[in-house]
Formats: structure tokens, sequence, C-alpha cells
């Protein structure tokens, strides 16, 4: 694809926390480059696995929430959600196009996650 166009060397890692929206936003006023992924399995994840490796039900931990890249547009950013592998063209040209902050949700299903085990 495309993602040759982009220089990497632009990137740098950044961690949201529980305010990560809210620097989203500040990115966004101030018209960063980046690139956010969120990981959203619409779960409580760890609480999730662990429920389901002692056969409980583990229908408590998960969660109908709201997209994360409509609320990035919504703040003013670009989002994109990716489902399958059939979405990635969508990322590529966003990658190509990359103004202020992107946000990319993966949307995941909590059952397929990895165990992380010690």
């Amino acid at each position: 694809g495309g993602t040759g166009a982009v220089r990497l060397s632009l990137f740098r890692r950044w961690r949201l926390h529980d305010g990560g929206l809210t620097e989203f936003n500040t990115a966004v006023r101030l018209r960063l480059p980046m690139v956010v992924v969120v990981c959203n399995d619409a779960a409580y994840g760890a609480e999730h696995i662990q429920l389901r490796d002692r056969g409980l039900d583990a229908a408590t931990t998960e969660f109908d929430w709201p997209s994360f890249a409509t609320t990035a547009r919504a703040l003013g950013g670009a989002g994109i959600e990716v489902a399958s592998v059939s979405d990635w063209p969508l990322v590529e040209a966003a990658l190509e196009q990359l103004e202020g902050p992107l946000l990319i949700e993966l949307k995941l299903h909590p059952d397929e996650m990895p165990r992380m085990r010690v």
C-alpha cells in the first residue's frame, strides 16, 4: 500500500491514561500528527479472561462501549474503526493524509484475546 509515503520518524509513542480523550483533544487543538491505537475488546479484558478461565459467566465484564473512532472525530481529529484486515486500506489512506491526530480503533473480541501469564 501507500504507507511508504508516511515518514515514521515523525511518530513518537504516547500512552493514554484515564484522561486520554482530553489529551487527544489537546492534540487536535495543536494539530499534532500522531496516531493513537485503541484495542477495544468491548470488555474489562483482564477480568473477562479470568472469569472465562475459571468457567464462570463473564457477561458482566462486557460492555457496548461508544465508538472511540467516532468520539475522536467528534473532537475534531480523525478516527477509523478496524474490524477486519479488509479495513486496512482505510488506515493506509488516513496515514498518507495525516495532518493531525488519528485514532485507530481495533475492534477485538474478548474471547479471542491472548492470555498474559507470567
